[in-house]
């Protein structure tokens, strides 16, 4: 492998509206409304960053071990089959929403109030926290006669390994 970059540091930008933002490598604070960063991670040459330790939605909880890459060009949060699956039956238990499980495309949950209204995923590495408000990752869905009761989680179950099943 080649490593193009000195450092593993990096930046991550979100417009306030949501609609859009920016992964720079480096450490940038051009665009930052104050001079700390919000969290500070620790990645690998490959971007890799470990110890996440919890991913949280609402009282749907995982304790887990996993690693977290940044991808900019994806349209969902991948995440582990084994923990993809947990998370949705966390989300069911917990009756936050009811949400059908099929690794082969994103959840559809049935959820009759705001998406404003729903709580941030939040991903725990090391005791710092990352928070993505329910736009990053859910959609109304409208239904056949328009009462809009359904939303997509835009979660992917993806293979731990390049030849397994995957999203």
């Amino acid at each position: 492998k080649t490593n193009f970059l000195n450092s593993s540091v990096f930046s991550i930008y979100l417009e306030t509206d949501l609609s859009s933002g920016e992964l720079v490598f480096g450490f940038d604070l051009s665009k930052a409304q104050k001079t700390a960063a919000n969290a500070t991670f620790s990645a690998s040459s490959d971007w890799l960053v470990s110890r996440v330790n919890q991913l949280n939605l609402g009282s749907a909880s995982l304790n887990i071990t996993a690693g977290l890459l940044f991808d900019v060009n994806s349209d969902a949060i991948g995440l582990p089959i084994s923990i993809y699956y947990s998370l949705l039956n966390s989300i069911n238990e917990n009756k936050l929403m009811t949400c059908e499980m099929d690794k082969n495309s994103f959840p559809i949950c049935e959820y009759n109030g705001d998406i404003a209204d729903l709580p941030n995923f939040v991903i725990i590495i090391e005791n710092q926290s990352i928070r993505l408000p329910a736009q990053y990752f859910a959609k109304r869905n409208p239904d056949e006669d328009d009462t809009q009761s359904s939303i997509t989680l835009y979660l992917k179950a993806i293979a731990s390994n390049e030849t397994g099943e995957s999203f």
